[in-house]
C-alpha cells in the first residue's frame, strides 16, 4: 500500500510531510495489528459463541413475551 501526499506549503513542508508519513505508518501498523488479531481463530470463535448466546437469550425473551400475552 503506497500512499502519496502532495503538500503545497512553503516553509513548513518538510514537517508536514513528516507528520503525514507518521500518521500513515500508525494507520498501517494498527491495521496489521487488527489483521493479526483476526487471524487467531480462538478469539473469533469465542466472540461468535458470545454473539450467538446473546441472540439466543434475546429470542427466548421475545418468545416469553409473546407467550405471556
Amino acid at each position: 500500500m503506497v500512499t502519496m501526499f502532495s503538500v503545497f506549503t512553503t516553509s513548513d513542508s518538510s514537517s508536514t510531510i513528516h507528520s503525514l508519513q507518521l500518521k500513515q505508518r500508525i494507520i498501517s501498523e494498527s491495521c496489521e495489528r487488527y489483521d493479526s488479531r483476526l487471524s487467531k481463530s480462538e478469539e473469533v470463535s469465542f466472540s461468535n459463541n458470545w454473539i450467538s448466546k446473546r441472540v439466543h437469550r434475546v429470542e427466548q425473551y421475545l418468545h416469553r413475551r409473546r407467550v405471556g400475552r
